[in-house]
């Protein structure tokens, strides 16, 4: 009986310490009063509420927030080092949100793209990523994914720009767009140049995933 009693309570303990995993999610939909879709990315947390508006907190890195501040910091003398200031409350970074996964962009109910951040930076509508707000790309996209390139993974130390990712979006019309430094036929156009431009692959195409 005593070790059954035992047994229970490890397990009651085991429960506990995995709740701080979800216990963010779980506080913010209380605190919306409302369901909500709670994505993370890296350090920033974001949460797409029942009435499609999207709020994002967290390291404001990048401007991976969306508030228009950037990249906040200051120098501490004292410590002589970089402080990074952290938006450490929900902040609503857009309205009639249809698709959010993370990350900095997502696809309107219009479906409309609209990125900021690094992917704002990334596809050339910032010239400078530690200041970027919401921006619209494109219009008539159903998907939208992006990953490092195969060129980039073996240069851990080169510059992010464009040439180093590989950009996929699935249109409206089910087609599929594909751009990229291409070395190693990533783009998916049968060759190895380089595209900085979206470039149609096929179609009757869903939704794409870069894993």
């Amino acid at each position: 009986m005593k070790k059954r009693i035992i047994s229970v309570l490890l397990a009651l303990c085991l429960c506990a310490a995995l709740l701080p995993t979800t216990a963010l999610a779980t506080d913010y939909a209380i605190y919306s009063k409302e369901p909500v879709v709670f994505q993370v990315s890296g350090d920033v947390l974001g949460a797409l509420k029942s009435d499609s508006s999207l709020w994002t907190w967290g390291r404001n890195s990048n401007g991976a927030v969306g508030n228009g501040k950037g990249f906040e910091n200051y120098y501490d003398f004292q410590h002589t080092k970089w402080i990074e200031a952290f938006v450490d409350t929900p902040y609503k970074v857009l309205d009639n949100v249809k698709t959010y996964e993370g990350g900095t962009w997502a696809i309107k109910t219009d479906n409309s793209l609209w990125v900021w951040g690094e992917t704002a930076f990334l596809l050339g509508l910032s010239d400078d990523a530690l200041t970027a707000v919401p921006q619209k790309y494109m219009d008539n996209i159903r998907s939208f994914n992006y990953g490092m390139s195969l060129e980039a993974s073996d240069q851990p130390y080169a510059e992010e720009t464009l040439a180093e990712y590989n950009m996929y979006l699935v249109k409206t019309d089910g087609s599929l767009w594909t751009w990229s430094r291409n070395g190693y036929s990533e783009t998916g156009d049968g060759t190895t140049q380089e595209r900085t431009t979206p470039v149609k692959i096929m179609d009757g195409v869903r939704s794409v995933r870069y894993v």
